[in-house]
């Protein structure tokens, strides 16, 4: 353990189970919105909550890291009020993902993906990408918040191909469908539901299927 208290992976997998334990039997928490200093955060929960933060990886899978998706949002350098607000969440990871879908969505992907890899490369004072699992330790051990790029669709994905391709763009999460029908599946506000079409594009893949 290290002097912020981070505990990597092995032993943190151990220990899950009494840090579940441990905050299930907390009171009830006064929550309030908008982002809190870490002195404000310390006086504002109680200790064991703050501890437990500090020392597990904490993973929001729909965080996008703006709601802002218009080009200023992106193109510029963070202040320093936006990074002191990053720093004081106590998330380490952020799946930043949104939703493309219709005829535009294989282009409207790879803007995407420019963008805020882009975006992220403008503030790697504060971000890392995420390649595999074990970034998300390294983004916790230095501190810095870590990036899961992905999409809450797979209709950029107009063959198996697609998949490698934006793999290679750094793409980690794609949901398989939204709400309605694409080339994988059926949408969730389909009335018919054609359930997974696309088996041969989910079969599981080796890091090395990936590179070939």
């Amino acid at each position: 353990m290290g002097s912020s208290g981070f505990v990597p992976a092995r032993r943190r997998a151990l220990a899950m189970l009494g840090g579940a334990g441990a905050a299930l039997a907390l009171a009830p928490l006064r929550l309030r919105a908008g982002p809190l200093s870490p002195d404000a955060a310390r006086h504002q929960y109680p200790r064991k909550v703050f501890d437990l933060v500090q020392r597990s990886l904490v993973i929001d899978m729909l965080a996008p890291l703006k709601l802002d998706f218009t080009p200023e949002a992106y193109s510029s350098p963070l202040t320093d009020a936006e990074i002191a607000m990053y720093r004081a969440c106590g998330i380490t990871g952020f799946h930043n993902s949104e939703g493309v879908g219709g005829a535009t969505a294989y282009d409207d992907a790879l803007s995407y993906m420019a963008a805020w890899n882009g975006f992220v490369g403008r503030n790697t004072e504060l971000f890392s990408l995420v390649d595999t699992a074990d970034d998300l330790d390294r983004a916790k051990a230095k501190k810095k918040i870590a990036v899961i790029m992905g999409l809450q669709n797979a209709d950029e994905f107009r063959d198996v191909k697609d998949v490698k391709a934006f793999y290679q763009l750094g793409l980690r999460c794609a949901q398989l469908t939204y709400n309605t029908q694409n080339l994988l599946g059926s949408g969730s506000t389909e009335r018919v539901d054609r359930r997974l079409l696309g088996s041969t594009w989910t079969q599981p893949n080796t890091r090395e299927d990936r590179k070939s």
